[in-house]
């Protein structure tokens, strides 16, 4: 996904499959100015070992940017 003849610059990582909607749109952002990403899931609940390698290797495979999803917060409204 968003990736050209090169290895992807940007890694994009979400905790589930559920996450994908939101942040395929940053691939589509990504895409229309040229810049090779992948897209993830990397859950560092379920999975932290995986998070952990996926970071540590990240560097090697070309990656140069992480961007990573998080849960939003949301406070009621008082009103």
């Amino acid at each position: 996904m968003g990736e050209t003849g090169t290895g992807p610059l940007v890694g994009i990582v979400g905790g589930s499959r559920s996450d994908f909607p939101v942040l395929e749109k940053a691939v589509a952002v990504l895409d229309a100015l040229g810049i090779p990403s992948e897209l993830r899931v990397v859950s560092a609940h379920r999975t932290p070992d995986h998070l952990f390698r996926y970071a540590e290797t990240a560097r090697d495979r070309g990656i140069r940017v992480i961007v990573a999803e998080t849960l939003e917060w949301r406070v009621k409204d008082p009103r």
